[in-house]
C-alpha cells in the first residue's frame, strides 16, 4: 500500500494495537484450563474488544463527518475495516456458542474430554488465523482503493448500524456465558428428577428380589415343614414408599419447582445469526413426566400389589395344606410344602422378569430424555399422542344431542350461504381481489408465531425434512464428479418450492467450506482475494476460474433470473454460464437454480438435459413430509393450537388441516408455510386457532395485456420500471403503465426500497398459475407449451 494513503498514523497505530490485543486475548483465554471460567473470560473479553472497535469507529467517524474531503484511511475504516472487525466478533461469538454447546454435552457425558479439548484447540487456531484478515487496506492498490472510494461516496455512512450490531454481539456473548450456567443448572435438576425416578423403580425391583432371596433361603435351609411355615410367616412383604399420585406432589414436585418457567435458549447459528427459541422448561418437564412416567409408575404399583396378593394366597395355601395334613394325623412331607413354594416362585419369577424389562425401559427412557442437551432438539421432552387419548370422552356429545347440534349447524350454515351469495353479487372485481389479499396477510400481532413459518432460507438441520430421494441422487452425482465425470446440477421449481433451502442442504452436506455462492451485488471472498460482484457472470466466473481451481469447489448460482440489468441481458449471462459449465464441470461442481418459467424458456434454445448432468424439480413435496415440516415448526413456537371452543387440537386434527392446505397449495412447501401463517389467528395468550372464514380464491381478473406484464415480472422475480420500458418499448407508457398502477393499488404487486417490484409473495403462485393459463403455458414442472383444455 502506498504510504501517501496512510495519512492518519494514529488510526493505523490503533488498528495494529487492536490486532495485538486480539492475539493477547486469545492467548489469555486459552491459558485457562477450567471450562466454565474459560467461557466466562471469552465473554468478558468480547466486551473489551468491542470497546476498542467502538473507539476506532468513533474516532474515525468524528473525523469523517467533520472533514470536507475525508481521507482514504477514513473511507476505508468506515466502509470496510469496521465491517471486517464486526465479522471477526461474530466469529468470536460463534466460537463461544460452539464451546458452550459442547460443554453441555461434555457435562452430560455425550462427548469425551478429549473431543472438547480438540474443539478448544481448533477454535484457538481459527481465531488466530483470521486475525490477518482485519489489517488496514490489506492488498488493495491505489487504483482499487480509488474505485472503492468512488463507490462509497454514494453510500450512506454505515457506522451507526455497525455500532448497534457490535453492541448486540457483545450482549449475546455475555448472555451465552450466563446461559451456560443456567443450562448446567437445568442439567443438574433433571438429573435429580432422573435419580428420584430410578430410585423409585429400583425399590420395586429390590423388594421382589429380596422376597425371592428369602424364599430361596427357606428352600435351602428349612429342616422340616414346620420350619418352612414358620419362616414364611416371618416374611414381611416390603412396601414401596410410593403412594398413588403423590410422587409429583412430593419429592419430584419439589424438584420441578426449581426449574425456571421458561427460558430463551440459543439453539444454533445460521448465516451470522444466533437463533434462539423459547422453552417452557417446567411445563414441558411436568407434562412429560405425567404423560410418559406416571402411567408406568401406576403399572409398577399394580404389579407390586399383584405379587403381594399372590404371595398372601400362596402362604394361605401352604398353611392350609400343612394344617389339613396335621389334622388328619398324617406326617407333613417337607418336599410337598416346598413344591408349593416353588410353584409360587415360578409365578414370581415370571412377574419379576416382565417388570424388569419395563424398569430397564423406563431407566433408558429417563436417561435419554431427561437431559439439558435435548433442548437443542426441535421439541424438548415431546409428549406422545397416545397420552391424550384418555381425554377423548370429554370432547364427545351424547348421540342424540350430537345429532340435534349437527342439524341446527347445517340449517345455520345454509342460511349463511344464501345471505353471502346475495352479498357476493354486489361486489366488484376489485373488491373481491382486495378481499383475497387481506385474507392472505398474516396477523401482525402473531409475528412471533408466524415468523417461524415465514423465515426464508436455511434455518438449521432440525427444520429440514423430506427430499431424501433427491439428496440420494445428488450424492451419486457428486461421487461420479469426484471420479472425473461432469458435475452440473439444475434445481427448478415454482416460486417458494424450496429450491434455495435444498441448495443450502446440499452445501452443508457435501461442500460446507468449499462453496462460492453467486448473487448480483454481493461480495465474494476466497483464496485470500475479494471481488465485488455486479451483474456480469462472465467477469465473476473468470475471477473464480483464475483463482479457484486448486481445490474442489461448488459454484452455486441461485435464482438465475436475477442476473440481468440495463447493461447485460439474462440471455448473455445464461449463455456464458453454460459455456463455462461445459468446459470446467469436471473440475468445478456447478449448481444452478431457476424457476419453471425460465427453464421452459431456456428449453427452447438449449437442450437442458444435455447441459445438466442432473435436473431436479422441487414443485411438490409429499404430504407426509409437509406434515412433519409444519408440525415441527408449530411445536417449536410453543403456542397451543385450539379449536373455536378453546380446546387443544390433537395431532390427527392438525394433520387434517395440513392435508387441506397441501391440496390447495398443490404440494408447494413454501406456499403451505405461508398459507398456514395466514390461516392462524390469536385465540388466547400464546394460543392460536385456524380461521373458520371461507377462503376466497382470486377471481378471473387477468386480461391478455395484464398476463404479459405479470409474466415478465414473474420471470425476473424482481424488476424495475426502466427494464420494463426497455422490454415493452413505447407501448409501456400507453398500455402497461396504467395496468401496473392498478396492480399496485390492489396489493398484487409490491415495491421494494431499491425501486424494484415483485408479485405479492402470498399470492405469487396463484397469480402465476392464472397468468400461464391465460397464455396457454404450463407453470409446473417446467414443461414446454401445453394447450389449455
Amino acid at each position: 500500500m502506498n504510504e501517501s494513503l496512510l495519512d492518519h498514523p494514529k488510526l493505523e497505530e490503533k488498528i495494529t494495537e487492536f490486532k495485538d490485543t486480539l492475539l493477547q486475548s486469545i492467548e489469555e483465554v486459552n491459558s485457562i484450563s477450567d471450562n466454565e471460567k474459560h467461557l466466562e473470560m471469552m465473554s468478558l473479553k468480547s466486551v473489551h474488544l468491542v470497546g476498542e472497535i467502538n473507539e476506532i469507529g468513533e474516532l474515525t467517524n468524528e473525523r469523517f463527518i467533520n472533514s470536507e474531503k475525508p481521507s482514504a484511511t477514513e473511507y476505508h475504516i468506515t466502509y470496510e475495516w469496521i465491517g471486517r472487525a464486526k465479522e471477526y466478533m461474530v466469529l468470536w461469538r460463534d466460537v463461544i456458542f460452539q464451546q458452550y454447546k459442547a460443554s453441555v454435552f461434555l457435562y452430560e457425558d455425550e462427548i469425551s474430554t478429549a473431543s472438547y479439548q480438540k474443539l478448544r484447540e481448533e477454535s484457538e487456531s481459527v481465531l488466530k488465523e483470521t486475525i490477518g484478515g482485519i489489517g488496514l487496506f490489506d492488498a488493495d492498490g491505489n487504483e482499487v482503493l480509488a474505485k472503492k472510494i468512488k463507490k462509497w461516496q454514494y453510500q450512506n455512512n454505515p457506522w451507526e448500524v455497525y455500532k448497534k450490531q457490535l453492541a448486540t454481539i457483545s450482549s449475546q456473548c455475555l448472555e451465552l456465558s450466563k446461559e451456560s450456567e443456567n443450562t448446567i443448572l437445568v442439567s443438574q435438576i433433571l438429573k435429580e428428577i432422573k435419580d428420584e425416578i430410578n430410585t423409585l423403580f429400583s425399590e420395586f425391583d429390590n423388594i421382589w428380589k429380596n422376597l425371592d432371596n428369602e424364599l430361596n433361603e427357606i428352600i435351602a435351609t428349612a429342616k422340616d415343614a414346620k420350619e418352612v411355615i414358620s419362616k414364611i410367616e416371618s416374611i414381611a412383604y416390603g412396601e414401596a414408599r410410593f403412594k398413588t399420585g403423590q410422587i409429583f406432589n412430593d419429592n419430584i414436585g419439589e424438584i420441578i419447582d426449581k426449574l425456571s418457567i421458561k427460558t430463551l435458549f440459543p439453539i444454533e447459528l445460521s448465516d451470522g445469526l444466533l437463533l434462539q427459541k423459547e422453552i417452557y422448561i417446567r411445563r414441558n418437564t411436568s407434562n412429560w413426566l405425567e404423560s410418559e412416567i406416571l402411567p408406568r409408575i401406576y403399572e409398577m404399583y399394580d404389579t407390586h400389589q399383584r405379587i403381594g396378593n399372590k404371595f398372601s394366597l400362596a402362604k394361605s395355601n401352604i398353611k392350609n395344606k400343612y394344617n389339613f395334613e396335621k389334622q388328619e394325623g398324617q406326617t407333613v412331607d417337607k418336599d410337598v410344602i416346598l413344591q408349593l413354594l416353588r410353584n409360587y416362585q415360578d409365578v414370581l419369577s415370571k412377574e419379576e422378569e416382565e417388570a424388569s424389562i419395563k424398569i430397564k425401559d423406563v431407566v433408558a427412557t429417563t436417561n435419554k430424555e431427561l437431559k439439558a442437551s435435548n433442548m437443542y432438539n426441535p421439541i424438548f421432552l415431546p409428549v406422545s399422542i397416545s397420552s391424550t387419548l384418555s381425554n377423548y370422552k370429554r370432547y364427545q356429545l351424547q348421540g342424540w344431542e350430537s345429532f340435534i347440534k349437527w342439524l341446527e349447524d347445517k340449517k345455520s350454515r345454509l342460511r349463511k350461504v344464501q345471505k353471502n351469495a346475495r352479498k357476493e353479487e354486489l361486489l366488484s372485481l376489485s373488491e373481491k381481489v382486495v378481499r383475497v389479499v387481506r385474507y392472505r396477510t398474516p396477523a401482525p400481532e402473531l409475528r412471533q408465531y408466524t415468523n417461524m413459518f415465514l423465515t426464508k432460507g436455511y434455518i438449521g438441520d432440525s427444520f429440514s425434512v423430506g427430499r431424501e430421494d433427491e439428496m440420494n441422487r445428488v450424492a451419486v452425482l457428486i461421487e461420479n464428479w469426484k471420479k472425473g465425470f461432469r458435475g452440473t446440477l439444475l434445481i427448478s421449481g415454482t416460486r417458494y418450492s424450496g429450491k434455495t433451502f435444498f441448495g443450502f442442504a446440499i452445501r452443508n452436506t457435501f461442500f460446507h467450506h468449499n462453496t462460492i455462492e453467486l448473487s448480483p451485488n454481493k461480495t465474494i471472498r476466497f483464496a485470500g482475494r475479494t471481488m465485488e460482484v455486479g451483474y456480469d457472470l462472465k467477469e465473476v466466473l473468470a475471477f473464480i476460474l483464475k483463482y479457484g481451481q486448486q481445490k474442489p469447489l461448488m459454484i452455486w448460482v441461485d435464482d438465475l433470473e436475477l442476473w440481468e440489468n440495463d447493461k447485460i441481458s439474462l440471455a448473455e449471462n445464461a449463455k456464458q454460464l453454460l459455456q463455462v459449465m461445459d468446459t470446467y464441470s469436471s473440475k468445478l461442481f456447478f449448481m444452478v437454480s431457476m424457476g419453471n418459467g425460465l427453464k421452459t424458456q431456456m428449453n427452447k434454445f438449449y437442450e437442458m438435459d444435455k447441459v445438466f448432468q442432473c435436473m431436479l424439480n422441487m414443485d411438490e413435496m409429499p404430504l407426509v413430509d409437509t406434515d412433519q415440516a409444519i408440525i415441527t415448526r408449530h411445536y417449536a413456537t410453543h403456542y397451543l393450537m385450539t379449536d373455536s371452543e378453546g380446546e387443544e387440537l390433537g395431532l390427527s386434527q392438525l394433520k387434517k388441516v395440513i392435508k387441506d392446505i397441501h391440496y390447495s397449495s398443490k404440494g408447494n412447501i413454501g406456499v403451505m408455510l405461508m398459507k398456514w401463517a395466514c390461516l392462524v389467528k390469536e385465540s388466547g395468550h400464546e394460543q392460536v386457532c385456524i380461521k373458520t372464514d371461507f377462503e376466497y380464491q382470486l377471481p378471473h381478473f387477468i386480461s391478455t395485456e395484464t398476463a404479459m406484464l405479470l409474466r415478465t415480472i414473474i420471470l425476473h422475480k424482481k424488476i424495475n420500471e426502466y427494464m420494463l420500458v426497455k422490454k415493452f418499448g413505447p407501448s409501456f407508457k400507453r398500455v402497461f403503465k396504467p395496468i401496473l398502477n392498478r396492480l399496485f393499488g390492489l396489493g398484487l404487486l409490491l415495491r421494494h426500497m431499491d425501486g424494484t417490484m415483485e408479485v405479492n409473495p402470498f399470492l405469487a403462485n396463484d397469480i402465476a398459475h392464472a397468468v400461464y393459463e391465460k397464455l396457454n403455458l404450463s407453470y409446473k414442472q417446467g414443461t414446454a407449451l401445453k394447450k389449455r383444455i
